[in-house]
């Protein structure tokens, strides 16, 4: 992951063209494919992502207006057209989204979290619109609901659509993070 992040880092203190931009973030996800990913889906273990090709199809497609079949050919070549096998999607608003910005650390911050709110507004309607462009098992966790609820939704996609038993936190636990109200 290490290679990873050197190329986020390179991406995010340079202004490149968005078609490097869209190759850049491609070769730090290829990286982390190949030393991350699949040696742990080779030993059976679940991966969780933060961010997989459904943001590339956002980021560079939907508001970069790159086309998405260049963004899917390149995902095909240079990542194994890996895809998960359950998308979560954490719905919110963009006075939201913003606040959370707003409370991260400033080393934590990138040259995104400073764009203006037009274009966050642009990412939130292109994670709505995925249908669109994006085949791959997905769920949409509503907006408004209590970090408890969110938990809750998130365990029970995940025991759907991968036939598991998982049982969620109790809520006291869960009720120990914090997260910004909606």
């Amino acid at each position: 992951m290490q290679q990873a992040e050197a190329i986020r880092s390179l991406i995010f203190a340079n202004n490149f063209s968005n078609l490097t931009e869209l190759l850049l973030f491609s070769a730090a996800r290829h990286e982390n494919i190949i030393h991350e990913i699949q040696p742990s889906l080779q030993k059976g273990k679940f991966v969780l992502c933060d961010r997989f090709v459904l943001s590339t199809f956002v980021y560079q497609g939907y508001i970069k207006n790159i086309d998405l079949k260049i963004i899917a050919n390149i995902h095909k070549t240079i990542n194994l057209d890996l895809y998960p096998d359950l998308t979560l999607i954490l719905d919110t608003t963009t006075a939201t989204a913003i606040t959370r910005i707003g409370n991260r650390h400033a080393s934590l911050l990138n040259k995104i979290d400073n764009m203006p709110k037009e274009y966050h507004d642009n990412i939130i309607k292109g994670f709505r619109d995925y249908k669109k462009f994006y085949k791959a098992p997905t769920c949409v966790i509503a907006k408004g609901l209590s970090l408890y609820e969110i938990h809750k939704s998130i365990i029970a996609n995940i025991n759907k659509q991968l036939k598991l038993e998982l049982l969620p936190l109790p809520e006291k636990v869960v009720q120990q993070l914090s997260l910004p109200k909606e």
